[in-house]
């Protein structure tokens, strides 16, 4: 009966830290993490933008060691326009938020968000708009 009542409660545990694992989460505002994942993204965004960009402000996500970042462009100039939407996936390793994958386009992001999910086998509320 003891036996029983151990397996039991251990699969229990088990379930629970798995489940808690998956569990996706906003990150903070003005947290330290926040901070760190828009910078990095910022700076990866950039790389596709012709002018300066405002730092990511839009939708900012957690699943364990992962982040998922998107945002729609905005310059820090008004007179430059565009309509451009960045996507990033980061990984925290160690201390160090570090770019996984990230696109700049103008449309398909749904299905690409989605394609990320499969690929990094994530759960799809982390790249839910």
């Amino acid at each position: 009966m003891k036996l029983r009542v151990l397996l039991v409660g251990g699969l229990m545990l088990l379930l629970i830290v798995s489940a808690l694992a998956q569990a996706v989460t906003k990150v903070r505002k003005g947290s330290s993490d926040y901070l760190a994942i828009v910078r990095v993204a910022k700076a990866e965004f950039q790389k596709s933008a012709a002018f300066p960009i405002k730092p990511p402000a839009g939708t900012i996500r957690r699943c364990g060691n992962y982040a998922f970042v998107f945002d729609v462009l905005a310059f820090v100039d008004p007179k430059h326009v565009g309509d451009g939407e960045g996507m990033a996936l980061l990984k925290l390793k160690g201390k160090k938020w570090v770019i996984v994958d990230s696109t700049v386009g103008s449309g398909g992001m749904e299905d690409l968000a989605a394609d990320w999910a499969k690929q990094y086998k994530l759960p799809k509320a982390l790249f839910a708009g």
